[in-house]
Formats: structure tokens, C-alpha cells, sequence
């Protein structure tokens, strides 16, 4: 029967894999890359990663079988080094790419890059129910990427169309949007 690892070879084993999943995480950011794996490519992804990172950390330690690799691993300053080691080839494989292959391409999504340059400045806000349109300065906007996304515009008026005549009309102070509501959202030069 094989025999259950011990409490040291599990441990060893989790730092050998971390820094992989750090290091194409650091990557994904740094490179601009957005794309939403599933968490087998995830996973893959970062123990190709933890491959690429324990290679050069290897030899700069010089470890020359299992058993040295288990001893050491253990010591605080060389957990750092990987880490660190994982770290610099994230960033720096991701600022490549990023400057090479993905110039033109921002952090983040759309919604929070509008976002934080937009905040303060006046919109045009067409919704999905109804067809209604609102106008005002935007308030505030939630820029996580899971939860709903919202805007809040400050001011408000809607569009009121009577007899064929455009009047605005104000809708009090404030109005919060989710993204449901948004059809789209048209910046407004001053």
C-alpha cells in the first residue's frame, strides 16, 4: 500500500504549486488579458506556471535531489525568493506582452475604465424598460466585476415628450441604475 504524505512533503508541495497560480494570475493582469477561464484552464495554466518558476529558482538554489528541496524549501528566505521569483516573472512576462502584443488594450473592462474617467461629467441614460431617457452627472459608479454593476446620476431629469415638444423634467435629487435597467449611456460634452 503506498504510504500517506507527511505533513512536510504536503506542505512542500503547496509551496511549489502557489507561486504558479500568483504568477499567471500577475500575468493576466499585467498583460491585459480578460479572458474568463474555466478553473481546469485555470489550473493548468498555473501549474505550467509553477514549471516555468521553479526551473530558474532551482538552479539558483542548486538543489540537487527531493530530499535537499524538502529541507530547504522550509527556510523563510528561500519562500521568499520563490514568491519573489514568481512575482518579477508575472510582471514581467505581463508587461512584455502587454507592450508587445496588447498596446492598445486597457486594464480592465469597459465599464469601470468609463468609469473613473467619467465620474462628475453629464450623461445621457437610455433604459431598458420603457425606452426612457435621463440625464444628469454622474454621481458615483460601482466598478466591481461580479457583483451588479451600478450608476448613480445626480440632478436627474427625464425626457418628457409632449405634442411633439422635448422638455426635461426633474426627478429628484439622485437615480440609481443597475446595469439591467442601462441600455446605454451617452457622455455628454460640456
Amino acid at each position: 500500500m503506498s504510504e500517506i504524505p507527511s505533513l512536510t512533503e504536503a506542505y512542500t508541495i503547496v509551496i511549489l504549486l502557489a507561486p504558479g497560480f500568483l504568477t499567471f494570475r500577475l500575468f493576466s493582469w499585467r498583460a491585459s488579458y480578460e479572458f474568463v477561464f474555466t478553473d481546469l484552464q485555470t489550473t493548468l495554466w498555473s501549474l505550467i506556471s509553477s514549471v516555468i518558476v521553479f526551473v530558474p529558482f532551482a538552479a539558483v538554489w542548486n538543489f540537487t535531489s527531493i530530499t535537499d528541496l524538502e529541507t530547504r524549501v522550509l527556510q523563510a528566505h528561500v519562500i521568499a525568493s520563490y514568491f519573489a521569483l514568481a512575482v518579477i516573472i508575472g510582471l514581467g512576462v505581463g508587461e512584455f506582452a502587454h507592450k508587445t502584443f496588447r498596446k492598445n488594450i486597457a486594464h480592465g473592462s469597459v465599464w469601470s475604465n468609463f468609469a473613473f474617467r467619467n465620474v462628475g461629467d453629464w450623461v445621457l441614460i437610455n433604459t431598458n424598460n420603457g425606452g426612457s431617457v435621463y440625464r444628469g452627472w454622474i454621481k458615483r459608479m460601482s466598478t466591481h466585476e461580479i457583483h451588479k454593476r451600478e450608476i448613480e446620476i445626480g440632478e436627474p431629469e427625464i425626457l418628457q415628450i409632449e405634442n411633439n415638444k422635448k422638455k426635461w423634467k426633474s426627478v429628484g435629487a439622485y437615480i440609481l441604475f443597475t446595469e439591467n435597467d442601462i441600455a446605454r449611456i451617452t457622455l455628454l460634452e460640456q
